[in-house]
């Protein structure tokens, strides 16, 4: 299946782009595309990568401690932005 992201904020400067095509294997949770993620860009190795990490999915906040649980489906759109304190 094919996974559309659209990078925000800190990932997307470290990434250096703005939108990511992923394709994985069915079935798929929000975890498995995390860990998809940090397999394909050292940059997200870090855990503190994934503690500052927010998903959407086609416009869905997902909690963290929900992303294993929650499977993809083909064509979904992922927004992912850092969670940042401050103003």
């Amino acid at each position: 299946m094919t996974i559309k992201i659209q990078l925000f904020g800190y990932y997307q400067m470290m990434l250096g782009r703005m939108y990511l095509e992923i394709t994985l294997t069915e079935p798929s949770s929000l975890e498995d595309l995390w860990q998809h993620m940090v397999s394909s860009h050292r940059q997200l190795k870090s855990p503190d990568m994934k503690a500052i990490a927010g998903m959407a999915v086609n416009g869905r906040y997902i909690k963290r401690e929900d992303w294993s649980r929650f499977q993809l489906t083909d064509m979904d759109k992922i927004d992912l932005a850092s969670q940042m304190a401050g103003g």
